[in-house]
């Protein structure tokens, strides 16, 4: 059985380009047949 790798990127300031960050190496990774899941969230804006 293949081990699980987990990559995981993270900001908390918007516009930091994590989005593109990400997906490029991931679709490479598709794109060489292996099994990817790609989780893009943002956490909620704080109202003070």
């Amino acid at each position: 059985m293949a081990k699980t790798k987990v990559i995981a990127v993270a900001n908390l300031k918007g516009g930091g380009g994590k989005s593109t960050t990400v997906y490029n190496p991931v679709n490479g990774l598709a794109l060489d047949g292996k099994r990817v899941l790609l989780v893009d969230v943002e956490p909620p804006r704080l109202k003070m």
